[in-house]
C-alpha cells in the first residue's frame, strides 16, 4: 500500500511539473525602432503545440509579416539520475512601424494546448533613421568598340554613404562598411576581385539621397574579360545588397579584461544597380589580311625551333614555334591559334606539312606550339622564314614578325635495285666478257653430279624446330597458371582467410593491452568481421552479439571479465 502510494505521488508530481512548464512566450528585444525597419516578434510556444496557427491582428502604426519558416528546438537534461526534456516552437512575425511617436502593441491571445495565452502590452518608440543609407554602384572601362581577341577592361565603384551614431559617436571603418556587402549580390565578372580583397578604398564628399552633404567611402575594383564571338558583348549587370547599419549598441565582455564591444543591433537591406557599358565587339578587316592570318589581336614576338638539322627524305623535323604577346596589361592566350604556315609557299615548295591544326601550352605571356614537316627531297635545304601575323587596333593595320631561316641538310634515302643484288649480271656482260655458256641435256639438275647430291642441305635441324614449336604452348601453360593463381588469391574465399588470420593475430595479442582498451580493441576486430559477414555465413548474430558486449564492457560501468575468453575461442573457431 505504501508503495503504491508512492507511485500515485510520483505520477501527480510529474504531471504537476508538466503543466507548469507549458507556457508561450513573447520575446521583442528591442524598445525603439525606425520607420520603415522591420523589426523581430517572436512568439514561443514551450512544451506545448499551437492550436491552430498563430496569427496577429492588425496593428495601428504597423504592416505585419509573417516569416514562413518555424524554428523548433529540443533539448534532454540527465541530472541525478532525473530526465528533463524541453521542446520549443517559435514563429517569427516582422512588424514594420510606419509612423514615429509612441505605438503600443496591445495584449495578444494565443490558444495552446485548449488554454489561452495572452502576452503583455509593449509600447515602441519610433523615430526616422538616422541615415537613409546611400548607396550607388557604377561601372567603367572600355567604353567603345573592341575586336575579338582584345580584351575589355572594366573597373568597379561602389559608394557607401559611411555611418556615424552620433548617440555613441562612433563612426564605422571602411572594412567594418565593407562586410555589410551581402553574399548574395550579383557581383558579374568583379566576383573574383571582391571575394580574395583585391579592393581599393577612398573617401568621397557628395550629397546623398536626401540632399545632404556627406561622406562616401569608395570600394573600387577592376576586372578583365575577352569577348568570345562577334556582336554586342552581354555582360551581366552588377546589383549590390547591403545590409545598412541603422544603431550600435555596446555590449559588456566577460571576465577581468572584458572591455566594451560594439555590435549592430538594427539594420536595413538597401541595394543598387550598375549601368553596364554598351560594347561591340568587331571582326579584324578582310582587307590587307594575310593568308596565314590566325586571328591575333595585340602587338606579338615570333621565333621558332626546329628539332634536328641533319635528316633524310621524308623525315619529320619537329618545329617548336613561340609566340609572345608584347602588348601591356593582362592578357588571355587560350584563344590564340597558331599560323597556318601551310599557306606560306616558300615552306610547302620543299616540305610537306602536317594537316593537323596544332594545340597550344600556355606560360605566362607566351604560347607554344608544335608543328611537323617532312622534306620532300634531298641537298641543302632552309626552313624559310616563317610569318605570325596579327591586326593592331592602335594603327589599324595588320603586323607580321618573321623568324630567321633555318639551314636544313638533307640525305638521300637509300635505296636497293636488282642490280645491287650479289651475283647478278646482265646478258650481255657476259658477251661482252667473251663468256660462253655450254648447253647440257636434262635440265638444270644434269650440271651436277656425284655423290654430294644425298647430303641434306636444311639449315634448321629436327630438334631447333622442336624447341621452337614448343615454346608457344608453354607460355600458354604458364599464363593460365598465373591467372589461375591470381583469381584464386582475389577469391572471397581467399579474402576470408586473409581477413580471419588477420583478426585472430590482433586478438591473439589484446591480453597485453591494459584492461580498459581491450574491450575496444576486441570491439575493432570483430567489426572488420561484421563488415564481411557475408562470407561467414551463419555467424552473423554471434558476431553482432559481441560487438554488442564489447561496447557494453567498453562504456558501461562493470567490464565484461568473461569477454576476451569467449571471443578468443569464437575467432579460433573459423576457418
Amino acid at each position: 500500500m505504501r508503495l503504491f502510494t508512492a507511485i500515485i505521488s510520483a505520477l501527480i508530481l510529474s504531471m504537476a511539473s508538466s503543466l507548469m512548464a507549458q507556457h508561450v512566450s513573447v520575446q521583442m528585444p528591442n524598445d525603439h525602432g525606425y520607420v520603415g525597419v522591420p523589426m523581430q516578434f517572436i512568439v514561443v510556444f514551450e512544451n506545448i503545440d499551437p492550436d491552430v496557427e498563430p496569427t496577429i491582428p492588425e496593428l495601428k502604426g504597423f504592416s505585419i509579416r509573417k516569416l514562413p519558416n518555424k524554428q523548433t528546438s529540443s533539448q534532454t537534461i540527465i541530472r541525478n539520475g532525473k530526465v528533463t526534456s524541453t521542446s520549443t516552437v517559435a514563429v517569427t512575425f516582422l512588424l514594420t512601424p510606419e509612423e514615429t511617436g509612441e505605438l503600443t502593441i496591445p495584449p495578444l491571445t494565443f490558444r495552446a494546448g485548449g488554454k489561452a495565452f495572452q502576452s503583455q502590452s509593449k509600447t515602441i518608440q519610433v523615430t526616422e533613421p538616422p541615415t537613409g543609407g546611400s548607396l550607388k554602384v557604377t561601372v567603367t572601362g572600355t567604353q567603345k568598340d573592341v575586336y575579338l581577341g582584345q580584351p575589355i577592361d572594366l573597373k568597379l565603384n561602389i559608394f557607401v554613404e559611411q555611418f556615424t551614431d552620433n548617440e555613441l559617436g562612433v563612426t564605422l571603418e571602411p572594412r567594418d562598411m565593407f562586410s555589410f556587402i551581402r553574399g548574395d549580390s550579383s557581383l558579374g565578372v568583379f566576383a573574383d576581385a571582391l571575394a580574395n580583397g583585391r579592393v581599393q578604398v577612398f573617401e568621397q564628399r557628395g550629397e546623398n539621397d536626401a540632399g545632404k552633404e556627406v561622406t562616401f567611402l569608395v570600394f573600387q575594383a577592376s576586372a578583365t574579360t575577352w569577348p568570345e564571338t562577334i556582336g554586342s558583348v552581354e555582360l551581366q549587370p552588377i546589383h549590390i545588397l547591403m545590409d545598412y547599419p541603422i544603431a550600435l549598441e555596446r555590449t559588456r565582455g566577460f571576465g577581468f579584461f572584458g572591455g566594451d564591444t560594439l555590435q549592430i543591433s538594427q539594420s536595413q537591406l538597401i541595394s543598387a544597380t550598375s549601368q553596364m557599358p554598351a560594347i561591340e565587339v568587331l571582326s579584324p578587316p578582310s582587307e590587307g589580311q594575310p593568308l596565314w592570318y590566325s586571328g591575333a589581336v595585340g602587338s606579338f614576338d615570333f621565333r621558332i625551333v626546329a628539332d634536328k638539322t641533319y635528316v633524310n627524305v621524308g623525315e619529320p623535323i619537329t618545329l617548336t614555334m613561340r609566340v609572345s604577346d608584347l602588348t601591356q596589361g593582362p592578357v588571355n592566350l587560350d584563344y590564340l591559334s597558331a599560323p597556318d604556315i601551310s599557306e606560306v609557299e616558300a615552306l610547302t615548295q620543299h616540305f610537306r606539312v602536317a594537316s593537323e591544326k596544332p594545340a597550344g601550352k600556355v606560360e605566362a605571356r607566351t604560347k607554344t606550339f608544335t608543328q611537323t614537316i617532312r622534306p620532300k627531297r634531298h641537298g641543302q635545304l632552309e626552313i624559310p622564314a616563317l610569318p605570325f601575323s596579327s591586326f593592331n587596333p592602335k594603327t589599324n593595320s595588320y603586323e607580321t614578325a618573321w623568324t630567321m631561316p633555318i639551314p636544313i641538310h638533307v640525305n638521300e634515302t637509300a635505296t636497293i635495285s636488282a642490280e645491287d643484288l650479289d651475283g647478278y649480271t646482265p646478258d650481255n656482260d657476259y658477251a661482252e666478257n667473251g663468256k660462253q655458256f655450254t648447253e647440257v641435256e636434262g635440265g638444270i639438275l644434269a650440271n651436277y653430279s656425284g655423290p654430294s647430291l644425298l647430303v641434306s642441305d636444311r639449315v634448321f635441324s629436327i630438334r631447333s624446330v622442336v624447341v621452337l614449336l614448343s615454346i608457344p604452348p608453354a607460355l600458354f601453360l604458364i599464363m593460365c597458371g598465373f591467372r589461375f593463381f591470381v583469381e584464386k588469391q582475389s577469391s572471397p574465399k581467399a579474402k576470408q582467410r586473409s581477413l580471419t588470420k588477420q583478426v585472430k593475430k590482433r586478438v591473439a595479442n589484446i591480453q597485453s593491452l591494459p584492461i580498459p582498451e581491450q574491450a575496444s580493441e576486441l570491439s575493432k576486430s570483430l567489426r572488420l568481421l561484421q563488415h564481411h559477414w557475408d562470407d561467414y555465413e551463419g555467424h552473423k548474430t554471434d558476431i553482432d552479439t559481441l560487438v554488442n558486449r564489447c561496447d557494453e564492457s567498453h562504456y558501461g560501468s562493470n567490464p565484461d571479465e568473461a569477454l576476451v575468453r569467449e571471443v578468443q575461442q569464437f575467432v579460433g573457431a573459423l576457418s
